[in-house]
Formats: structure tokens, C-alpha cells, sequence
């Protein structure tokens, strides 16, 4: 299918070869102006066979068939396990806790401090507690890191449970894969 530029191109062509050259040359113009398509790419049989297999798997990967049985145990302890070593480092309700209330009477002790001594040493015990409790909670960058861990759990133990940015490159990939079946099949 030509586009509008092409038509108006052709046209043209077809114009002006009427007006010079008669009839006759018209068509002679049009076909020396019209490109012949040629093959985009050419390919071996072989490697016509590996990108075809490559394509079925990924479509295949690609298809909402829900996790096995199996496979959802797996997902779920190894999911289970991530968070676990994540949750290491984190205290307790209880611990956090006892952390805040030491916090509030270190507060107190600080205001009924007489001496500039005191004062330094207690507000160097605070720091330290609320450095205790800030290093309890995972940063952004960790927490990330747990996140993209898990989602590439998920996808080694339950493909069909891949992210939708996952699935938009598996897809991508299937669409380059399948204009290589376009080509030319030689040798």
C-alpha cells in the first residue's frame, strides 16, 4: 500500500513522463522510478529453526497459565526466605520498643543535667540510640535490592508470575525474534 506521498509521487511521475515522451514512456518512467523490494535479511535454515524455537518458548512463557502446585511451595518458601534474611537485621516491636523509652528518659535526664559534661555524654548515649534505631530499618537501596530479588525469584520458580515490565521485555524480544522469521531462508 503506497502512502499519500507515493501516490502524489507516482502521479507525477506519471504527468510528466505523459507530457514528454507520450503514452509509452509513461509506463517506462513509473518502472524505472519504483523500487523493487529487496530481502530485508536472509537466514540459514538452521538458525531459521533456533529463532522459531526461541519464539514458541517465549510466547509460551508469556501465556497466563497459573504457577503449578509445586511451583507455588517454591515461590512461596523462597520468597519467605528473602524476607527472612531482610528481617535480620530489624529489631523487634519489643526491642524498638525499649529503644523509644530509653530515648524518652535519656530526654528527661538531659533536661535535669547540671553540668555541660553530662549533658555531651547523654546526648552521645542518644545519638547512639537513634543510630541503634535508624540501622534497624532497612534503607531504600536495600529494601530495593530485596524487592528485585524477589521478583526475580518469582520468575525462576513461576514464570507465569512475571511483572508486567517483565512481560513488556519478553514481549519486545518475541516481536525482534519474529520479524528474524521474516527473512529469506537461504542455503
Amino acid at each position: 500500500m503506497r502512502t499519500a506521498p507515493a501516490r502524489r509521487l507516482t502521479a507525477y511521475v506519471l504527468t510528466a513522463g505523459t507530457l514528454l515522451t507520450g503514452a509509452g514512456g509513461a509506463a517506462t518512467a513509473l518502472a524505472e522510478t519504483t523500487p523493487t523490494p529487496a530481502p530485508r535479511c536472509t537466514v540459514t535454515a538452521a538458525q531459521r529453526a533456533v529463532v522459531l524455537d526461541q519464539v514458541t518458548s517465549l510466547r509460551s512463557a508469556l501465556a497466563q497459565t497459573p504457577p503449578t502446585t509445586r511451583q507455588a511451595a517454591t515461590l512461596g518458601s523462597a520468597v519467605s526466605e528473602l524476607v527472612a534474611q531482610s528481617a535480620q537485621r530489624t529489631l523487634t516491636r519489643a526491642q524498638l520498643a525499649a529503644k523509644r523509652t530509653e530515648l524518652v528518659t535519656l530526654a528527661q535526664k538531659l533536661r535535669t543535667a547540671t553540668t555541660a559534661t553530662e549533658r555531651t555524654a547523654i546526648r552521645t548515649e542518644m545519638a547512639a540510640v537513634r543510630r541503634e534505631i535508624a540501622g534497624a530499618h532497612l534503607t531504600g537501596a536495600e529494601l530495593a535490592a530485596v524487592k528485585a530479588r524477589i521478583a526475580e525469584t518469582r520468575v525462576l520458580k513461576a514464570p507465569a508470575t512475571a511483572t508486567p515490565a517483565q512481560r513488556t521485555a519478553l514481549g519486545a524480544k518475541v516481536r525482534v525474534l519474529a520479524a528474524q522469521l521474516g527473512c529469506r531462508v537461504v542455503g
